[in-house]
């Protein structure tokens, strides 16, 4: 059995030693660095008390409702929808093509919304407001919601 050398893996760990005491030895901190290191210490120790005292504080504050939550009572009509839209219609629209003889009509105006309701061919319903490629209208039942524009045209209201 030979021997092993070792003698290469002395050599290089004395060369990285021997570099690291060099790199270490020249980074020295200067006075301003060692007190703007005690400034960032005292900083952070104020954090903590005062994370630490408000942890100690009774919890009164109440808690917003998330968008879109059960508790939320806009849902997300509030990121999609005119905040006031105009009662009044702007015009009115049917179905393009009587192979769709009904849309689905969304709450809100975006593909993932609840369907709330359904228009038919051959009848002409009023929109209040266009919203990107959106119409809102209102249902002969009074409620209102959105259509996508790519089912439905805008049409006269005669004949």
């Amino acid at each position: 059995m030979e021997p092993k050398n070792y003698w290469p893996i002395v050599v290089a760990l004395l060369i990285n030693i021997t570099g690291l005491s060099l790199i270490y030895s020249r980074l020295k901190i200067s006075p301003a660095a060692k007190l703007d290191l005690i400034s960032s210490n005292q900083k952070y120790q104020q954090i903590l008390d005062e994370l630490a005292s408000m942890r100690n504080q009774p919890q009164t504050q109440t808690v917003e409702p998330i968008l879109g939550s059960a508790t939320d009572s806009g849902g997300l009509s509030d990121l999609f929808a005119d905040p006031t839209p105009n009662p009044t219609p702007v015009g009115y629209l049917a179905i393009t093509s009587s192979q769709n003889s009904q849309v689905d009509v969304y709450k809100e105006s975006a593909s993932f919304s609840p369907v709330i309701d359904k228009i038919v061919y051959g009848q002409k319903y009023p929109f209040t407001s266009v919203l990107n490629n959106w119409y809102l209208i209102t249902l002969p039942s009074g409620k209102t919601g959105w259509v996508n524009s790519q089912y439905v045209k805008e049409v006269s209201l005669g004949k």
